[in-house]
């Protein structure tokens, strides 16, 4: 699965703790050259289709090819998680305070990228996602999540999707929030784990 995740919706954080889960940063590529995306898009593919989880930032290049690149992407599964335009000074905010307890320049790029974009990047999520059906999927392909407040984890909406499969991976990585054994587990999610 991929999921295409917009700055500061923790990431890194959640990748951290889950092994299968890998944080494919962007500034591992040369972003200045005109197709840079293309060749981190491919990689992403690549270790989708092996079984990791992958998260990506929700930069329209992306998205786009995602979309029209659909079919070489095994479970055919893109989650994309954006904020809602309400949250546009908290969501600044909470960057510029991450970016000035660390002073990263990879952070100072987010704050700097979204205090500039944040309008049109998320204009454009709704712009071009507004389609969905009853539970969120754009086109049986996206499943789209708008968060409406900054009190959530990527994990939780990620178990909040029906089509996701419980794996030990996603039990683990929610065990560390929670304190409920597998079976626990299973009568919450409404199905059986798969292993």
């Amino acid at each position: 699965m991929i999921v295409v995740s917009y700055i500061g919706t923790g990431k890194t954080s959640t990748c951290r703790n889950v092994n299968k889960y890998i944080d494919l940063n962007v500034n591992l590529f040369n972003t200045d050259t005109k197709n840079w995306y293309i060749n981190y898009c491919n990689l992403a593919i690549y270790l989708s289709n092996k079984g990791n989880t992958v998260f990506t930032p929700a930069y329209k290049e992306i998205i786009d090819y995602f979309i029209v690149n659909r079919d070489r992407i095994k479970d055919k599964q893109i989650v994309l998680i954006y904020p809602t335009t309400d949250l546009k000074e908290d969501w600044i905010n909470y960057l510029k305070t991450i970016y000035t307890d660390k002073y990263n320049e990879n952070d100072y790029k987010s704050y700097i990228h979204c205090k500039n974009n944040y309008l049109s990047d998320i204009n454009y999520f709704i712009n071009t996602f507004s389609n969905c059906d009853i539970n969120g999927v754009y086109d049986d392909f996206v499943y789209v999540h708008e968060i409406t407040d900054r009190s959530f984890t990527l994990n939780e909406i990620l178990y909040n999707i029906n089509d996701i499969n419980v794996t030990e991976e996603l039990y683990n990585s929610h065990k560390l929030t929670s304190k409920m054994n597998k079976t626990q587990y299973e009568n919450i999610m409404g199905g059986v784990c798969e292993w």
